[in-house]
């Protein structure tokens, strides 16, 4: 991963998304690198990071490289690195490097930066999950219309197979209420990076309607296959369960059961078997790259779009994410607050 904290001192006002490998992808990374679980994959982990934002404009051909252009604000992040992420730069291709960077002036005016855009596959980890947190609050924007009460607050209520009676779950890291509520499960998803936050929102929008919601909206390298340490194959990654939400009123809106039928089209990146070797889910070694054609995927532009869409006001962004201004500023909240700053749910440590 790239250290941002420097970084974040030469940008008076910019939003930066980073990605690379841990390690060059050319070197055998140890037996517990290469898991079967999702998140321990960490030859191909993708980090972003948000520092204020001002305006928006679209991040533009992906292979263009604005690094190398004299004065550029990449060359002055180049010039500030020491150590180990100086030698990421030098071997960017080792280790699959890739950078977009937008900066924004006093005036206004944006400038963008990219470095490598799209050279090869990267595994997105949980930097996925701000597209399942975006595409609930798309949905619950289209439900309010039908039901005035549902809001964030709503509590999810878990359904047993069947037309069962459905329980209000219980979450006592919720100091308001102590039940999982819609914004509470996606502030623990975006402050701690809870996989089972973002698992329920997986269920809540669907295999199909995530997908389809950002292609609709131009996001079309995006492609999440599964939900985050699930042990389930491709077709129980497909199915997602039956489940209420109950308003502050006592109204009971309905999520019934699916099964997606939606065909994932082939992930648009090269290099998707990685590493020398891996371990399966079995616990199994084997003596071959891990193929990541199954994987979940988003492109380093496509992410950054959506991470200016979060944080930077205009036109643009609304285009590329068409959310209420409450909606929008209850995600950039989300995203952008640390954990030992939340008052509900507490990090204090």
């Amino acid at each position: 991963m790239t250290d941002l904290s420097r970084f974040s001192q030469l940008l008076v006002v910019g939003i930066a998304t980073f990605a690379s490998c841990a390690r060059p992808s050319g070197e055998a990374p140890p037996p517990s690198v290469l898991e079967g679980d999702l998140d321990e994959v960490r030859e191909v982990a993708l980090r972003s990071r948000t520092i204020n934002a001002g305006r928006e404009e679209t991040v533009g051909d992906t292979r263009a490289d604005a690094s190398k252009k004299q004065g550029s604000a990449l060359e002055r992040v180049w010039a500030d690195l020491s150590g180990h992420n100086r030698q990421m730069v030098e071997r960017a291709q080792d280790y699959r490097l890739q950078v977009a960077l937008s900066v924004f002036d006093d005036a206004g005016r944006v400038s963008h930066d990219k470095f490598r855009l799209g050279d090869e596959y990267l595994y997105p980890a949980s930097a996925i999950k701000i597209f399942a947190s975006a595409g609930i609050l798309l949905w619950l924007q289209d439900k309010r219309r039908e039901v005035e009460s549902l809001g964030l607050d709503a509590e999810i209520m878990a359904c047993p197979e069947g037309n069962g009676a459905c329980e209000v779950i219980v979450d006592n890291s919720n100091r308001d209420g102590h039940t999982l509520t819609l914004g509470h499960v996606l502030l623990k998803m975006h402050l701690v990076s809870d996989n089972k936050a973002f698992n329920m929102l997986y269920d809540l929008v669907g295999h199909e309607e995530l997908n389809q919601r950002f292609w609709d909206l131009g996001y079309t390298s995006l492609r999440v296959h599964h939900r985050m340490f699930s042990n389930g194959d491709a077709k129980e990654q497909r199915v997602t369960p039956r489940i209420q939400l109950r308003t502050t009123t006592g109204a009971i809106v309905e999520i019934p059961r699916r099964e997606s039928d939606l065909a994932l089209p082939a992930t648009p990146a090269s290099g998707l078997r990685v590493g020398t070797a891996h371990r399966a889910k079995s616990g199994r070694r084997h003596e071959e790259p891990m193929d990541f054609s199954q994987k979940n995927f988003v492109s380093v532009a496509d992410l950054h779009r959506l991470i200016l869409a979060v944080n930077a006001p205009g036109k643009d962004s609304r285009a590329a994410l068409p959310l209420d201004d409450d909606l929008r500023s209850f995600l950039r909240m989300a995203t952008t607050t640390l954990p030992h700053h939340s008052s509900n749910p507490r990090y204090p440590h």
